[in-house]
């Protein structure tokens, strides 16, 4: 009897760690599926209750400061994440915490606490490629020339070799020196598959055509499928058809289908011949976006002109791209067409903002407003405009009596606040860095590096810098009294505007605290009653 009792409590003890294990697996899950879902506080709140977990097992708290990081509480979320580092001993998995400690810091405009994490995070993983893109960020954004980036990042790789070459080249595509990483992977005697790959997506960014159509060949006849359409038969007929070259001839290994000779006759030959609508839309889409992402807007521009809603479709791919100059242009045309899109509304009101057109975006939003009452990130867009108009306004006090005031300085601080909150709701359309080279492209000018700066970051620290507007209530003959009253009286007014769009959507939004936070504010922008 004594046997089987030890028997049996010998198997339940050794049950125990496997039950604990399942249910931390299980809730992790359950987690991930609110955070898919989009219910990120019930995720939080999920979470919160798992105290032992919490302090058991550091991929729990690392899960609770990515849901923190997306409601905007940043401080919270990195506080959680050094909790998490101190209690991880995996140095791949510190790595990955000490980078996620830095992004934020870089969006709280926080570089030196940045690049001091990232650095940390090196120590801890010397071959972290997420550190390793991030640091070539912080070079390249400093003003670093490509080559010189390529230099600080081989200091953290050992040397070249066919399996380091990848991370190198990767990491350098990520920020966009295409001829940096084709000079890495050109300078190796073999390649791998991935490295012929990379190589070949460089090639075509460096308008090397020719030589990429000879490697995508190599690329296609490596694949065991031979009559499987990939990104690589793609590519090959955009590289064909930017050189002039009818792509239909050149596949050898699978049946081509109709819409590639279709496609010939159109762009080669500028001539139309019979294709099935539905075969050539599956296809057009796909050769629109990878032509936008290798920059050769001038053929996506051809594949546009094939369909009625493809002009939106091009259009919204080049904001997604980093080409925002371009895109503005062509939603100025189609809001003027009246066929523009609920978000090409968003996105053209999103530009006039960073341009520092306060009142156009504002009204663009107001309008939206009323088709969508819960579009979010309008709302907010809408809120953030009204905040900068009132700065603008509060600029335009001309007695040093005002000016002075301690009563006008909060009101500048509390405004500049609710800006910096708002901010953080990720309420704004964000781009790689290698996408926002994108925004000073010009086919018939070689890429400045150094513009890449001027692309708007939205980071929270500091107020945005915009060029000056017309005087909202300049009038000839006011004096500075009624002049004074008139901004106080306009300041409650677009006040009150940001607090109506904040309250539609703050019982519905995730960042619920962040949005509470900027509507307190407000009131007490609305408490100092004089200057």
């Amino acid at each position: 009897m004594s046997r089987l009792r030890n028997n049996f409590q010998t198997k339940r003890a050794a049950s125990v760690p496997r039950k604990i294990s399942l249910t931390v697996s299980s809730l992790l899950d359950q987690v991930k599926q609110l955070l898919h879902a989009n219910e990120i506080r019930e995720a939080k709140h999920r979470l919160q209750k798992e105290t032992d977990h919490l302090q058991k097992h550091p991929e729990f708290m690392v899960l609770l400061g990515e849901i923190n990081d997306r409601l905007g509480l940043w401080e919270e979320a990195v506080h959680i994440f050094q909790q998490a580092a101190a209690q991880t001993n995996d140095p791949a998995k510190k790595a990955n915490i000490l980078c996620q400690m830095a992004e934020i810091a870089e969006k709280m405009g926080q570089s030196d606490d940045s690049q001091e994490w990232l650095l940390q995070g090196l120590d801890a993983y010397p071959h972290d490629e997420t550190a390793l893109q991030a640091l070539a960020r912080h070079a390249a954004a400093s003003g670093a020339e490509d080559s010189e980036v390529r230099s600080k990042l081989q200091v953290f790789l050992p040397p070249s070799s066919v399996h380091h070459v990848n991370p190198l080249a990767r990491t350098l595509i990520h920020i966009g020196a295409y001829r940096e990483a084709a000079n890495v992977l050109e300078n190796e005697s073999e390649l791998t598959p991935e490295g012929k790959q990379l190589f070949a997506h460089c090639l075509i960014h460096g308008g090397r055509y020719e030589e990429a159509l000879v490697l995508l060949h190599t690329l296609c006849r490596e694949i065991s499928d031979e009559n499987a359409i990939t990104p690589f038969h793609l590519d090959i007929a955009l590289c064909a058809w930017t050189k002039q070259i009818a792509a239909a001839p050149l596949f050898d290994t699978i049946h081509t289908p109709n819409v590639f000779t279709w496609m010939d006759d159109w762009i080669i030959r500028q001539k139309s011949t019979p294709c099935p609508i539905s075969e050539r839309d599956l296809f057009l889409e796909h050769w629109i976006k990878r032509a936008v992402g290798y920059r050769m807007i001038k053929l996506a521009d051809r594949f546009s002109q094939l369909g009625q809603e493809l002009p939106l479709i091009l259009t919204h791919q080049l904001y997604d791209d980093g080409f925002i100059h371009c895109a503005a242009d062509r939603l100025h045309q189609l809001k003027d067409l009246r066929m523009i899109d609920e978000e090409g509304i968003h996105r053209l009101a999103e530009y006039f903002y960073d341009q520092g057109t306060f009142d156009r975006a504002a009204a663009l939003w107001e309008d939206l407003s009323k088709q969508q009452p819960k579009w979010e990130k309008g709302r907010i867009g809408a809120a953030l405009s009204y905040f900068h108009i009132a700065n603008q306004v509060l600029s335009e006090i001309r007695s040093p009596i005002g000016k002075n005031s301690t009563s006008y300085w909060k009101k500048r601080i509390h405004i500049d606040h609710s800006i910096q909150l708002l901010n953080r709701t990720g309420w704004h359309t964000r781009w790689t860095f290698a996408q926002r080279r994108n925004a000073h492209w010009n086919p018939s000018k070689p890429f400045d590096s150094r513009k890449a700066e001027q692309f708007p970051s939205f980071a929270v620290s500091g107020r945005k810098k915009a060029p000056r507007q017309t005087s909202y209530l300049w009038r000839q003959g006011v004096s500075d009294l009624d002049r004074e009253r008139s901004i106080r009286a306009f300041l409650n007014h677009v006040t009150t505007l940001a607090n109506v769009h904040l309250t539609a959507v703050q019982h519905t939004s995730p960042c619920q605290e962040i949005l509470i936070a900027a509507r307190m504010g407000i009131n007490q922008i609305r408490s100092l009653r004089c200057f």
